[in-house]
């Protein structure tokens, strides 16, 4: 049995209630925790239900209602947040602040202030009254109060070690991650991402493949960084979608655009027309590649996970679940999976998808540089045809 990210949830929830009840009685509501948090709201919802149940917390409603926590910080134990979410558990007691189990680890850190930005890792949880007793069942809410966070690990065989979380693979491990991923299913290689890798950023162009990595996301109730490069040159069913997605999926999206430019009628007046006939490789540049390296930059990305599938062919025929790309580490949950499984997720799930793969479109870029195309010459046929490129340089970096 593992430690769910309802569980890391719920413990943020608490403490979040808890650092309020330092400094004022009045409730705080719990869209304000979501966005504080960055964690998803209606996920939150059902939550704070259980939590409500169990006596734990408190809801007040009206215009300045919200919640409030109904016990003291210092009368509930970790352990038994954990139980009432998780089940019971049986732990083997560690010294030094951390609880090992069978396979999986909980593991309770204490820092200094200097170190806390160190710890990319974990999910943090707030300051720290006075130092937490080892025993997990007997650490109170209270003690997890600047300085103490919660980190989850489920490495794969045989990687696993001590330090099994890291913010950087070496080839090595990549190569050993991937293989022991090989036949899981992506909602599993997404878990192990997660819970493994820190920074992790989720690009998408809302292409099949990424529609159905947000679906997994929303799924395992994680709700990471989401990237978009919008190039300006898009289709208008494109943004559509995007749209839709983000309210279906309450997505943390930052959308990247050309440095300095809003609209395609300002990149035109600054490149002039038709730049990509003149020089692909430079409106590629500018309108994918530079945008992207912004984005992951600013982010301060060190992991991300793409859409990409060993069946799309070209250079993507021996596409690595795990890969080491530039200083990151790149992960592709779809890379064993082929057309018709992301297809057949699509379409039983009732997902939104881009009407155009309906009109003879079977992969969908910016409208300069896509065309119909018959899915036999491969899926990726209608993109840059006749010039002989099959990637926008993203990947490269």
């Amino acid at each position: 049995m593992r430690v769910t990210t309802k569980t890391i949830y719920a413990l943020q929830l608490l403490l979040a209630l808890a650092d309020r009840a330092r400094v004022s009685k009045s409730p705080i509501q719990l869209r304000e925790i979501a966005e504080s948090y960055n964690l998803p709201f209606k996920f939150l919802e059902q939550i704070a239900i259980s939590l409500k149940s169990a006596g734990w917390i408190h809801g007040q409603r009206g215009k300045e209602g919200g919640y409030i926590l109904a016990v003291s910080a210092n009368k509930l134990s970790l352990g038994e947040v954990i139980r009432l979410l998780e089940g019971e558990i049986d732990w083997i007691e560690n010294p030094g602040l951390h609880c090992r189990r069978r396979r999986d680890r909980i593991r309770l850190v204490s820092m200094s202030h200097r170190d806390r930005s160190n710890c990319e890792q974990h999910h943090h949880f707030g300051s720290i009254g006075r130092r937490a007793q080892p025993e997990t069942s007997r650490l109170r809410l209270q003690h997890l109060t600047p300085k103490i966070c919660l980190q989850r690990t489920n490495m794969p065989s045989p990687t696993e070690n001590a330090s099994a979380s890291f913010s950087q693979l070496t080839e090595d491990q990549a190569r050993e991650a991937s293989l022991s991923l090989e036949g899981k299913h992506p909602r599993e290689i997404l878990e192990w991402t997660f819970q493994n890798l820190n920074k992790v950023v989720v690009t998408t162009a809302w292409q099949p493949g990424g529609i159905v990595i947000l679906d997994l996301l929303h799924q395992l109730h994680l709700r990471p960084r989401i990237l978009f490069i919008d190039t300006l040159f898009q289709f208008p069913e494109t943004l559509e979608l995007a749209e839709r997605l983000r309210d279906r999926y309450d997505l943390n999206l930052k959308i990247f655009k050309p440095v300095g430019l809003e609209s395609e009628a300002e990149f035109i007046e600054r490149h002039g027309e038709n730049l990509w006939d003149r020089d692909l490789n430079f409106f590629q540049e500018l309108t994918k590649v530079e945008p992207m390296r912004r984005a992951m930059r600013e982010t301060q990305a060190r992991a991300w996970v793409s859409g990409r599938r060993r069946d799309q062919g070209g250079d993507r025929d021996h596409l690595d679940i795990v890969e080491i790309s530039g200083d990151k580490v790149k992960i592709n949950p779809l890379a064993g999976w082929t057309r018709k499984e992301v297809w057949g997720h699509i379409l039983s799930h009732e997902i939104p998808y881009n009407p155009l793969h309906d009109q003879g479109y079977p992969s969908i870029g910016d409208r300069p540089l896509t065309e119909k195309a018959d899915p036999s010459e491969g899926e990726r046929s209608g993109r840059w045809k006749g010039r002989g490129k099959t990637e926008c340089g993203i990947h490269t970096l």
